[in-house]
């Protein structure tokens, strides 16, 4: 098929986070959606409202790289779906859950409980899963901020728990890792004016003090909730306190923070870089585990955990699009545990077998970049910079004028 040609596409094959390597245009031809941004729920919900069912394509079919299919396409279809329905229910719950504290009600958090149960399940039996899912919901663009923050915490709490699997650690550290991550930010809703503009927040020393107190706000608010034990708590309280000390709100340091503390910390900032809250300038995941794992050898993560995501994810996380040795494109579709930098491919050419590094000559010699245009690269020379932190992202200047 030559390059110029155009053909149809219909909407209803068209999946929430994947990324499409042309653009779509109506039968007018005026331009739907640009290639290499992920798609949207709100692109879908304006698709059918215009009663849209098929957009027009110029270039080749081959093109048209369904990465999703590619990423799921070693598991179990059931086991990928409940996962997903699981994701997707604990985003409501915590949508219910907040309004009620919003209304003054008393919370219930017996459906988040029962949530973090079954991530802990479903990891237990396939810990790749998790990770494929992660790596799916990342590409998503949430433009609502209630959105934003239940997408944020239930994927925080999905790596959280993973990770505390994959570490052999117990399965009540593991619930309480889940439901620290899915509560974490309750507080954030009640202050929808720190939101409305990044710069407000950032210019402002009051509003940014009160930012930081944030993981306290949430303690407080769940302190006589049933079923949220002290544990919980405490870890809320300390998901933004850096393993050098560096930060809030109390500034604790090392053993000061809780080992569930630590992982949902490199968490946080792991999302933070790949799908950050206030702007579009997202990380290539390769390069943000990269980053993390530079930032634990200076002290600010805990080397333990970050070894933890490597050990579950591959020194080429799940989805990345990487290049063998013999010139194969292709992508990371499951880790082998113990075996970071042996994971399973699956090649991108039609009709090939996936390939498990493990027990082939072939190797990974770097990334391919060419069918994943959005995601930007870091730069060596910002490795020692704070880009993880959401309260000083944008203008790292004003923590030094703050602390000045």
């Amino acid at each position: 098929m030559s390059s110029e040609e155009t053909w149809v596409l219909q909407t209803a094959e068209l999946i929430v986070g994947s990324t499409l390597s042309f653009d779509l245009h109506d039968a007018a031809g005026v331009l739907l959606h640009k290639a290499g941004t992920p798609i949207s729920d709100r692109l879908i919900e304006r698709l059918q409202k215009r009663n849209i069912h098929s957009v027009t394509v110029k270039g080749r079919a081959a093109d048209a790289i369904d990465q999703d299919s590619i990423l799921f396409s070693l598991f179990d279809s059931f086991t990928i779906e409940k996962t997903k329905q699981i994701v997707m229910a604990s985003e409501r719950a915590i949508a219910k859950f907040t309004a009620s504290l919003r209304q003054g009600e008393a919370g219930n958090v017996t459906e988040l409980t029962a949530n973090v149960n079954l991530f802990i399940a479903q990891t237990k039996l396939d810990s790749s899963v998790a990770f494929a899912v992660l790596a799916s919901r990342t590409k998503s663009i949430r433009p609502e901020i209630v959105e934003k923050l239940t997408a944020r915490s239930t994927l925080m709490a999905l790596i959280g728990v993973a990770t505390s699997v994959v570490m052999s650690r117990s399965d009540a550290d593991s619930i309480d890792v889940g439901m620290a991550g899915l509560l974490h930010d309750c507080s954030l809703l009640m202050h929808p004016e720190w939101f409305g503009d990044a710069n407000n927040l950032y210019g402002n020393t009051k509003l940014l003090s009160e930012f930081r107190n944030h993981p306290i706000e949430s303690a407080e608010l769940l302190k006589e909730v049933e079923g949220v034990n002290g544990q919980v708590l405490e870890i809320i309280s300390q998901v933004h306190e850096q393993f050098d000390g560096s930060g809030y709100p109390k500034r604790l340091a090392a053993n000061a923070i809780t080992n569930s503390a630590r992982i949902l910390n490199a968490a946080d900032a792991y999302l933070n870089l790949v799908q950050p809250f206030f702007h579009n300038n997202r990380l290539l995941p390769a390069d943000a585990l990269a980053y993390l794992c530079h930032n634990a050898t200076t002290g600010r993560f805990d080397t333990q955990v970050i070894r933890g995501f490597i050990k579950g994810m591959s020194i080429y996380p799940i989805g990345s699009i990487v290049e063998l040795d013999d010139e194969t494109v292709a992508m990371v579709v499951r880790s082998n545990l113990g075996k970071p930098l042996e994971p399973v491919v699956q090649p991108l050419k039609a009709n090939s077998k996936a390939v498990d590094l493990s027990n082939s000559p072939r190797t990974i010699v770097g990334l391919n970049l060419k069918l994943d245009p959005s995601i930007q690269r870091i730069f060596k020379s910002s490795m020692d910079e704070t880009l993880w932190r959401s309260d000083i992202g944008l203008e790292p200047a004003f923590e030094a004028r703050l602390n000045g």
